[in-house]
């Protein structure tokens, strides 16, 4: 279990342009794609450029990026 903080951003798109996927890019310029199988992954494509801690589970998706599956997180200070 790790946990990273960062900024949610877009990491996916469909053919129309909606965003289908994010990632927590952190501090340290590493990028995690958010697994959106579980209900707190998809929780977090709706608070998309938002400052946040993440605590969850470390594996490689189908493209061998590095995946979080999140157990918890937590919206951080815009300050």
């Amino acid at each position: 279990m790790i946990t990273a903080e960062g900024i949610v951003v877009p990491a996916d798109w469909d053919e129309n342009g909606k965003v289908i996927a994010v990632a927590i890019s952190t501090y340290e310029e590493d990028e995690y794609i958010i697994d959106s199988e579980n209900e707190k992954g998809r929780e977090l494509l709706k608070i998309m450029r938002r400052k946040i801690s993440v605590t969850g589970m470390i594996k490689s998706d189908t493209k061998y990026r590095k995946m979080i599956t999140v157990k918890e997180y937590l919206l951080r200070s815009e300050k």
